[in-house]
């Protein structure tokens, strides 16, 4: 087991945060505050040649945080005030064969804005990933996983929203196989990405582009690798 406190780190505003003044495109803000986080984390775990797993609790705060939002098309820059994170983390890896394994990790948490008692914009609650990297005999490789990210608040970033609108959760699986030839350092794979076609859209905040950002659909690819 292993904890680690740390000193709260800060970060002051940058020059561009302070004093651009470009109106219609950035302009700063010169009575902004420097950020500052205070986190700490405990993890236990086990190590083992063919099996690893590990816990880790976390928590952590942060204030006056440094923040843009497109106000028409202008960027503008302000301090969020008070937030706050805390949650578990747990992660495994078993190495089922030589060269195979299976490997899952996850995150439950709770991040908050503690001045408007609001879901900090774009966290997921809960997200995961699960998979299996596979050696078979010599030259063939597979590897498949797939990942779970749980519903997210659409940011609307220095104000509190009237009505808490989510992001829908989505389970997005990639594929890919690997075929080492019998020419030396030449690789042939052929990749797929998001498998079962999910609809991924992502929160955004901003004037110019829309409220959700769609992700990529169903798609494959082909690629031959030569190293000399």
């Amino acid at each position: 087991p292993g904890a680690m406190p740390r000193a709260p780190d800060s970060r002051p505003p940058s020059f561009r945060e302070l004093y651009s003044d470009d109106p219609n495109v950035v302009v700063g803000r010169p009575t902004l505050f420097p950020e500052t986080i205070d986190f700490h984390e405990v993890s236990a775990g086990i190590a083992r040649p063919r099996f690893q797993v590990q816990a880790t609790a976390f928590s952590g705060k942060a204030q006056d945080l440094l923040v843009s939002r497109n106000v028409g098309t202008t960027i503008e820059f302000g301090n969020l005030g008070e937030s706050s994170t805390r949650g578990i983390e747990a992660e495994a890896r078993v190495e089922v064969l030589p060269g195979s394994v299976i490997f899952a990790n996850t995150t439950v948490q709770e991040a908050r804005f503690d001045d408007i008692d609001q879901d900090s914009p774009g966290v997921s609650q809960v997200k995961g990933t699960a998979g299996t990297s596979l050696t078979l005999g010599r030259r063939f490789l597979f590897y498949l996983s797939g990942t779970y990210m749980g519903k997210r608040l659409q940011p609307d970033f220095l104000e509190e929203v009237e009505e808490e609108r989510y992001v829908d959760p989505y389970i997005f699986v990639n594929s890919s196989a690997t075929f080492r030839t019998p020419l030396d350092g030449v690789e042939l794979q052929v990749t797929g990405v998001n498998l079962l076609d999910a609809e991924i859209r992502d929160p955004f905040d901003g004037g110019a582009l829309p409220d959700e950002i769609p992700g990529e659909g169903r798609s494959f690819w082909g690629e031959v690798r030569i190293r000399f």
